[in-house]
């Protein structure tokens, strides 16, 4: 790197940070309203889970104790942890 290139750089720098500023509010809003309807969406999925197998004769606590572990792999914080499938993994 020229030292030129680095005068350009620190030139652009505070535009950066401004503009890095200006939209992560919206763009952490609007993950935020993400996680919420995926957190809706999996609640929604273990009570059909659960409600089809106790209609199908599967005692209540095993059906309750399946459907968590069902709506366990459907879970963002184990695959930012790196669960199964990882976020981390990606960038490897």
């Amino acid at each position: 790197m020229r030292m030129s290139d680095r005068a350009e750089y620190r030139a652009d720098l505070p535009r950066m940070v401004g503009t890095i500023g200006a939209k992560a509010p919206g763009m952490l809003i609007r993950l935020g309203f993400s996680y919420l309807r995926h957190k809706k969406s999996t609640q929604r999925a273990y009570n059909t889970f659960v409600r089809t197998l106790e209609s199908n004769g599967v005692p209540e606590g095993f059906a309750r104790e399946l459907g968590e572990i069902y709506s366990s792999d459907i879970s963002v914080r184990k695959l930012i942890n790196g669960g199964r499938f990882s976020m981390l993994g990606i960038f490897k």
